[in-house]
């Protein structure tokens, strides 16, 4: 397993529930129901204990990719089991949000800058998404050049070893 920390103290609020349909575009959804049904019909699959912060102090949070030692690659559906296992607050979309309008309105010292070099991609496991096409998906930064752009990772398919998810003890 992987770790890594955010070098300087940042404070966050997550106040802002996040909406795909708003966020993303038309048909994206938060998924709801069992993992083998459609995803229209049943509770939101979320982590509550997301929702639930009002502010995220980064220097609390660690990061690692929930990998077993000589693992390159797990499905995204591992990664999610193994999260849940783990008992560790799994970040949804009201942290997202909070961290994608910090980089936004603070480009030149925002947090997602602090991230070391290893960290390639951040992925939000505590909300999942419904796209327009029915795949289960989750928030994801992806370090584009020197920046990060906004991606959504499928479930289905199998994540590199540096895939990060930001959680908190339980």
């Amino acid at each position: 397993m992987v770790t890594a920390s955010v070098r300087t103290s940042r404070v966050l609020a997550c106040l802002e529930q996040f909406e795909p349909a708003t966020f993303i575009g038309l048909g994206w959804t938060a998924w709801r129901g069992p993992k083998d049904g459609h995803g229209l019909i049943g509770d939101i699959e979320q982590d509550v204990r997301s929702v639930e912060l009002t502010e995220l102090n980064w220097t609390k949070v660690h990061f690692d990719n929930c990998f077993t030692q000589g693992e390159t690659r797990i499905s995204g559906e591992e990664m999610l089991r193994r999260r849940e296992a783990s008992g560790q607050v799994r970040f949804g979309g009201n942290v997202f949000l909070s961290l994608w309008r910090n980089y936004k309105e603070n480009e030149a010292s925002n947090v997602l800058s602090q991230l070391p070099e290893e960290i390639k991609c951040l992925d939000f496991p505590g909300l999942i998404l419904r796209s327009p096409h029915g795949d289960r998906r989750v928030l994801c930064f992806y370090r584009d050049g020197d920046g990060w752009a906004l991606r959504t990772y499928c479930l289905s398919v199998d994540w590199l070893a540096g895939s990060m998810s930001g959680v908190l003890a339980k």
